[in-house]
């Protein structure tokens, strides 16, 4: 961990990242375990060889100005006394340099790099993971969104408004759970009172560099967007609520107002995390191996590899594993166990 005002640049490019000065913070350029014990890197020729598990979650890195754990041979040579794995093979998680409430996420939810080497990942993980580069960035991807792409959204066309953010995982559902464009942007104007939902700003329908449609209940577990799976919010706001469930975002009065708005029940706004049951269904009525076969052949013949594809049924599987109830994950794995596009995905889990 560090402690201590960041070192000062020559240069000083205006952002809006947060200022974490004086507060403790986890070193971000750092591989670690679930449980957050340090995975390092052993590197021959620029090139990752295996990883080695310590026994160790800090390096004891206090450094003032210090923000990343640079790894050179003294450096690695030092550690080797707490090596308790000299081929580690499991997942693999890091800390994001961003997020205010810091927790470990899985690689998968950083975009990859071709630098930091402190945080090389091996050409195999690389493959699996289907990243671009060995490395990855120090910033999670909900805060490139929030922080960098936010910049770059209110450029967007007001059709681009309304596009699923996953649209890697739009070939896994069936058309009638797609989203689809809808032209009545006024009706959702005036619904929410040509006003932020969250904040309460002013917002033009002519001036769509200030709003964006959020999908209530989010795009990533599978909600379709539609005239009533569809919150007006500002651009700020669109940005803080990313593909948070309604329960973690809005106050209660709040999900309250929004369940007479958009004709959710209350209970629904107010749970945890779930999968939109009707994917569920659609799959478990014998529909999932020709469906599968087909999302497959549109991304091989769309991207030319397969690794866009496999990326895509690896984050499904992880959010089948955390938010669907024991029998269904259980029927749904068994479906993609089954399936020779899948079953090789299985067997990594």
């Amino acid at each position: 961990m560090i402690i201590g005002k960041t070192k000062k640049r020559k240069q000083i490019n205006s952002n809006s990242y947060p200022d974490f000065s004086n507060t403790e913070r986890e070193i971000h350029s750092i591989l670690r375990t679930k449980d957050g014990y340090i995975i390092l890197p052993v590197i021959k020729n620029n090139k990752t060889i295996r990883y080695q598990r310590l026994s160790i979650k800090d390096t004891g890195t206090t450094k003032l100005g210090r923000r990343t754990f640079q790894l050179n041979d003294k450096k690695q040579k030092e550690l080797q006394k707490f090596v308790i794995d000299e081929d580690y093979k499991g997942e693999i998680y890091k800390y994001c340099t961003h997020c205010e409430d810091q927790c470990l996420l899985h690689i998968t939810e950083f975009t990859s790099n071709k630098t930091s080497k402190s945080v090389w990942l091996k050409d195999s993980d690389k493959n699996k993971y289907s990243l671009s580069g060995n490395g990855t960035q120090p910033f999670c991807k909900n805060c490139k969104r929030k922080y960098t792409n936010s910049v770059g959204n209110a450029k967007r066309t007001q059709e681009q408004m309304t596009e699923d953010n996953f649209s890697r995982y739009k070939g896994f559902l069936p058309k009638n759970l797609q989203d689809s464009k809808f032209n009545d942007i006024p009706s959702v104007f005036e619904k929410f009172n040509n006003q932020c939902f969250k904040c309460e700003k002013s917002l033009d329908v002519d001036e769509r560099k200030e709003y964006q449609f959020d999908h209530t209940l989010p795009s990533s577990y599978f909600w379709v967007m539609n005239q009533n799976n569809c919150t007006l919010l500002c651009s700020v706001c669109n940005q803080a609520k990313s593909d948070k469930w309604p329960s973690v975002f809005y106050t209660e009065k709040e999900l309250e107002d929004l369940s007479k708005l958009t004709g959710f029940a209350l209970k629904s706004l107010n749970t945890e995390n779930t999968l939109n049951p009707k994917v569920i269904e659609y799959y478990l009525n014998g529909s999932f191996d020709s469906h599968i076969e087909s999302w497959y052949e549109k991304s091989r013949k769309k991207n030319n590899k397969d690794k866009y594809f496999e990326s895509a049924v690896r984050k499904i599987l992880r959010k089948i594993e955390k938010n669907c109830d024991k029998d269904n994950k259980k029927q749904l794995f068994e479906l993609f166990s089954n399936n020779k596009r899948t079953k090789f995905l299985m067997e990594e889990k």
